[in-house]
């Protein structure tokens, strides 16, 4: 229904890691595809669910031989695979001089991804440059997103960067305007202590530059949770900065457009959410939430708390106890309840059942006089 493609200008600023994250926490079902002409990662850095690795021939380079007879959006999975924790990916070329056999195939493989029913595909398009290949899956795509960690120079090449892809395959708000341009956003790999200050920052170099291109979100700069998500490490992965921050990324990605349905997948997985949180279930249609090993608060009651009558004798806890009742139960009929001995009253007389927890009354001993 829609192809979202992440990318970079220079170096590696993790647009595998962050591409695996979002495709983890998509409301709907979603397909990572390892579209980088220099090759892919997942084969050497995430395990396959039965645990062994993944196999490098099924992927973009079986796509490649089924591409060349003509590709339909239903032949893509058999070319699927899934890593450890079920997420459905497309496993990457192993080098780069397996992209030749893609060369004019991308616009192919772009189409076949947009027209998969009810599945979004999120690509990872890696480092893209003027002449790349990848180019042309971008011009078909639903958002461009392009990933940068926050150094300056990191951030001048996707300033530049951006200006290129603007003029190459449309980008800015042309979709709101009615244009058939590719709107691009920046995700930004930050601390999240320094999201805000370096958030306005980044905004305010490219609007100064005159690109129609914001920061559509952050990434959380979290070295455990990217352990996680390859297999290694322990922990829980759901409560990791790193997928709480893909979740705001998505809500922030759905709102910058609104083609193929992602609207109404932001608002169906914001409805699930909220029921998730209130401890009732979604309503038909909506997005599954995401599972949690929380347990969910119970409801309250209404109206006034009750005592619930007793539900029989208590069972004895020794032979001395014989058939006594139970200090909280009513003696059975034809019995009368031992009635208690009043405490002596008089002169002489002084009680310490408030000082001595309950003893009974003790009798002073009279005073001698006299010799």
């Amino acid at each position: 229904m829609a192809l979202i493609v992440l990318a970079s200008d220079k170096g590696s600023p993790g647009v595998t890691t962050t591409a695996v994250a979002l495709a983890g926490v998509w409301p709907r079902r979603a397909i990572l595809a390892e579209c980088d002409p220099t090759g892919g990662d997942l084969v050497y850095r995430s395990p396959a669910d039965h645990g062994g690795p993944l196999n490098p021939n099924i992927g973009m380079l079986s796509l490649a031989t089924t591409a060349r007879h003509g590709l339909s959006a239903h032949q893509l999975g058999d070319h699927l695979q899934r890593i450890h924790g079920g997420l459905e990916v497309i496993a990457g070329l192993a080098t780069g001089d397996q992209s030749a056999g893609l060369s004019g195939l991308w616009s192919h493989l772009g189409r076949a991804f947009d027209a998969l029913p009810e599945t979004d595909v999120i690509a990872d398009c890696g480092r893209v440059e003027s002449g790349s290949a990848s180019l042309e899956l971008m011009s078909g795509a639903a958002l461009t997103v392009l990933i940068a960690r926050t150094s300056a120079e990191q951030i001048a090449h996707v300033r530049d960067r951006a200006l290129s892809l603007v003029q190459r395959i449309g980008g800015g708000n042309a979709l709101s305007s009615g244009g058939l341009g590719v709107p691009i956003g920046v995700v930004l790999i930050v601390d999240p202590k320094q999201r805000g200050r370096v958030t306005a920052q980044v905004d305010e170099l490219l609007r100064h530059g005159g690109l129609p291109v914001k920061v559509i979100g952050t990434i959380a700069d979290d070295p455990d949770g990217a352990e996680l998500i390859n297999g290694r490490g322990r922990g829980r992965l759901d409560k990791t900065l790193l997928i709480r921050s893909a979740r705001e990324v998505f809500l922030a990605a759905a709102r910058r457009t609104r083609r193929a349905g992602l609207g109404h997948a932001s608002a169906a997985a914001g409805r699930a959410e909220h029921a998730r949180r209130a401890g009732c279930f979604p309503r038909p249609g909506d997005a599954a939430p995401v599972r949690s090993r929380v347990p969910r608060r119970r409801a309250a009651t209404a109206g006034p708390r009750t005592r619930q009558p007793s539900r029989g004798p208590t069972p004895t806890g020794g032979p001395l106890d014989g058939d006594r009742p139970h200090p909280r139960q009513a003696p059975p009929p034809g019995r009368r309840r031992p009635a208690r001995r009043a405490a002596p009253s008089g002169p002489g007389v002084r009680h310490a059942g408030h000082v001595r927890g309950g003893r009974a009354p003790v009798r002073a001993r009279p005073r001698r006089t006299g010799p």
